[in-house]
């Protein structure tokens, strides 16, 4: 486990890209973005490529729907996740639907760089819903493990990705 302190600055026209001098020490992490998008009801991503890389996206407080260049069409629920490993190439576009009456959306997208082999395998990708999420008291698996439980999908990168949910005063230990 690597323990960083800061990556970069985020602002509002900068997401969280990880520059090329700590590339290295943070592979095979990309990209990771959180944020909420307050007041509109609905959010539209058009057309855009991926290649290389793996995108784990998990609406909050929204549905997600997309649609690709090899004819897929999926809606993914709120608080559910989809992994989609772009290897040579792949174009889609997608929509954030919020589900709750402040229309506020909430995403979350990590990239993850795929290793070598598959970044020239064909597209792939999975979706779960919110109860097919491996849960551990506090903790949803999203990808890897925790205390011994597995993610439901396997990957081939060894990451572990959590998605944890703490009450005021609560503590966690990875």
């Amino acid at each position: 486990m690597k323990k960083l302190t800061k990556i970069i600055d985020r602002t509002p026209s900068n997401p969280a890209y990880i520059t090329h001098k700590i590339r290295q020490q943070l592979a095979p992490f990309v990209l990771f973005d959180a944020g909420r998008v307050v007041g509109q009801e609905d959010l539209f991503v058009g057309w855009h490529p991926h290649s290389g890389v793996a995108t784990v996206t998990l609406p909050y407080d929204a549905k997600l729907v997309h649609q690709d260049s090899m004819g897929n069409q999926d809606t993914i629920e709120d608080q559910g996740l989809q992994w989609m490993a772009s290897g040579k190439g792949i174009w889609h576009k997608e929509s954030y639907q919020g589900t709750n009456t402040k229309t506020d959306i909430g995403i979350m997208q990590l990239w993850i760089l795929l290793p070598p082999n598959e970044e020239i395998a064909n597209t792939r990708y999975f979706n779960l819903k919110n109860k097919d999420i491996v849960q551990f008291e506090n903790t949803r698996i999203l990808l890897g493990s925790y205390q011994g439980n597995k993610a439901s999908h396997t990957i081939s990168q060894d990451v572990s990705y959590l998605d944890v949910n703490l009450k005021a005063g609560e503590s966690w230990h990875f």
